[in-house]
């Protein structure tokens, strides 16, 4: 069982610390106990609640008629809120080739010209649900996100439907994310992910987050944009094997990189991926440090069991 101050478990459950106390106070949804600091300290499920919660919300349900229910009843309701448009359809098992995997890409691309969020949703769900996960991660959404950030980059696509359809695809990814959460959740944490303080670019770190979850790590997943002191206190509250850390960008990444090494034990390994260029060579020397640039690297080495 492990203890979260208020600032992580902001992090964790993409609420804010305000919203927080306010459904603390006047919902009593948790009710965390105090350290001998008097600073709130929140458990395990306590963190779990407030995300499935935040999820729900987001779908269009009110705080008060939620309060009161259990972290099982709160994830079976989320998932036949995330079923509910299909539950009367049965998507078949489909034995999906290079083709066909191609022609599903070109066609989201195409509803995305057209604004047909409605079929985007609709197709992303059936590829969820009849492709491996791993397939799913590698031969839709990894070349999916390339596609949108060269369209976005020539011109070509608008902020609004690039929003549109990362909007889309976080919401199969968080079903996808704490799937087989209960057959993993009492395993310690392996892997604690997140990206730098200032990097806010968070699909990468969610397929990681996936991939760990495939190969039956348990992870603690933190979000983007974590300073490097309160990521600092989350490991040494968590005590996890190894952290994951994402970079797209090059300002301070080294820095921060370097900060983190520092405030390690020797048993702990710092993760670095992502296309962030930043000066690998500086850390190689280190034994608890490893750079895997690509997702592709990532899977090979969880693959393998090197991390456990």
């Amino acid at each position: 069982m492990h203890n979260f101050n208020i600032q992580i478990v902001s992090q964790m459950t993409g609420l804010s610390i305000p919203l927080i106390r306010t459904w603390e106070k006047r919902y009593q949804v948790v009710r965390p106990k105090r350290n001998s600091s008097g600073h709130r300290m929140y458990s395990d499920d306590e963190v779990r609640k407030l995300k499935i919660l935040n999820d729900l919300c987001i779908l269009g349900n009110n705080i008060s008629s939620l309060a009161h229910k259990s972290v099982t009843e709160l994830s079976e309701l989320l998932k036949s809120l995330s079923d509910k448009d299909h539950s009367s359809k049965m998507v078949p098992k489909i034995e999906y080739t290079k083709e066909k995997l191609e022609y599903s890409l070109n066609s989201l691309m195409s509803a995305l010209n057209s604004f047909r969020l409605d079929i985007i949703s609709h197709e992303m769900y059936k590829l969820k649900i009849s492709l491996p996960v791993r397939s799913f991660i590698f031969d839709i959404v990894s070349p999916l996100l390339g596609m949108i950030g060269q369209n976005v980059a020539n011109g070509t696509l608008s902020i609004s439907k690039e929003h549109a359809l990362s909007s889309i695809i976080k919401f199969h990814l968080g079903d996808l994310l704490y799937r087989n959460y209960e057959e993993r959740k009492n395993l310690e944490p392996h892997f604690i992910i997140t990206t730098p303080e200032g990097e806010l670019h968070e699909f990468g770190i969610l397929l990681a987050a996936i991939l760990c979850g495939i190969y039956n790590y348990q992870f603690i997943y933190l979000g983007p944009n974590m300073p490097v002191s309160g990521l600092l206190e989350a490991v040494k509250s968590i005590n996890p094997k190894e952290i994951i850390l994402g970079v797209t960008s090059t300002d301070n990444s080294a820095n921060y990189a370097e900060k983190l090494l520092k405030g390690l034990t020797k048993n702990q390994k710092l993760i670095l991926g992502g296309p962030g260029l930043i000066d690998v060579a500086k850390f190689q020397k280190k034994s608890n440090f490893l750079y895997l640039p690509t997702l592709i690297h990532l899977d090979h080495y969880l693959k393998n069991g090197r991390s456990h």
